[in-house]
């Protein structure tokens, strides 16, 4: 049946010289892609909407079992202009795409992330740039993947183990654990809600650690993740 379908474009692989795959998180049915046609030809109106983390409207005979949908028309629903024309938050935004795009595998509708995901674009998108807004989106993205970090009731416990998702001492601590002070960083993103005054090398720093821990909870290999080193050169 002809429906139109709401979601949030995390990027294409070529499947022609015109046509493409696109993979979009949906607020219908999930992750999902959507073969589109004509969308890189010299007439095409709808290239333009291909930017990372685009809200789109994808029309089409939608079928749940098939992997791959035939869109009819895409058109936007909800186009982050002042991300797109600002260098950093574009940046943070290819970067996000990525996260989403390698982070969320369910074919089924998740309303909560889904809103989520929303309204922290539009912040994005309006509010003025923030340099931490990818650490903070991270930090939260995490609870709706199931692995946001455990805080220790314990003063003691101050390195964070990527494996176990939870602070521990640092005499005992995991080989996949953060620095002390990386792992500083995060417990005071965790408990304020914001970081302290930081340097561009303690941003690069969480960042790395954040997208590690994301690798380990998600079973990837190490470098899955590779937008976030273009990500760092705009704070450098």
């Amino acid at each position: 049946m002809r429906q139109t379908i709401h979601g949030i474009y995390l990027g294409h692989l070529n499947y022609s010289e015109t046509s493409v795959i696109a993979r979009f998180y949906t607020q219908e049915y999930g992750k999902r892609s959507f073969l589109l046609k004509g969308v890189k030809g010299k007439k095409s109106k709808t290239a333009g909407l291909l930017q990372a983390l685009n809200e789109l409207q994808v029309t089409c005979n939608f079928r749940p079992e098939r992997e791959l949908n035939t869109a009819f028309t895409i058109e936007s629903n909800h186009t982050l202009h002042q991300v797109h024309n600002d260098f950093r938050k574009s940046t943070i935004a290819v970067f996000l795409a990525e996260i989403l795009n390698k982070s969320i595998i369910e074919e089924e509708p998740n309303r909560p992330l889904y809103l989520f995901l929303t309204h922290r674009l539009t912040e994005l998108n309006h509010e003025t740039f923030d340099a931490n807004f990818h650490l903070k989106f991270l930090l939260e993205l995490s609870l709706f993947l199931g692995f946001y970090p455990r805080l220790s009731v314990h003063a003691s416990d101050q390195v964070f183990n990527l494996e176990e998702g939870l602070f521990e001492h640092e005499q005992f601590h995991s080989p996949l654990s953060l620095d002390k002070e990386t792992s500083q960083l995060l417990k005071s993103l965790i408990q304020d809600g914001k970081l302290p005054k930081v340097t561009n090398e303690d941003r690069a720093r969480l960042l790395d650690g954040l997208v590690s821990y994301y690798e380990v909870q998600l079973h990837l290999k190490p470098n899955s993740f590779q937008a976030h080193q273009v990500l760092k050169t705009v704070f450098s």
